[in-house]
């Protein structure tokens, strides 16, 4: 009984192999036929497949300019919450200079 039971657990672990294959067969046969598409339209039409290296490095530089955007708004919000901090010190600063002056007037 246990046999049975081993060799059914490879059985499954077979098939689940064979289903993961023939689903990356199906992927490739999908990128056959749109590599064999491209091929049909000539390297002089602009079929989607001939532009993708152009788009993708277009797509990377337009990334990296949103990634420095990012990055420096990053660090004007840091001056400017430095800064407000820094007002708010010399703001209860002041408040307590300006009470120490009406005291000394009183």
């Amino acid at each position: 009984m246990s046999e049975l039971v081993s060799k059914l657990n490879q059985w499954l672990e077979v098939q689940g192999c064979m289903k993961v294959a023939k689903e990356s067969l199906q992927d490739c046969h999908q990128q056959m036929t749109l590599v064999k598409e491209a091929e049909a339209y000539g390297p002089s039409a602009q079929h989607p497949l001939y532009t993708l290296a152009a788009r993708y490095t277009k797509h990377c530089c337009a990334r990296d300019a949103q990634d420095k955007a990012r990055a420096a708004l990053r660090e004007k919000i840091e001056d400017c919450e430095k800064h407000l901090n820094l007002h708010k010190v010399i703001d209860s600063l002041s408040e307590e200079f300006f009470m120490l002056i009406i005291l000394k007037l009183w």
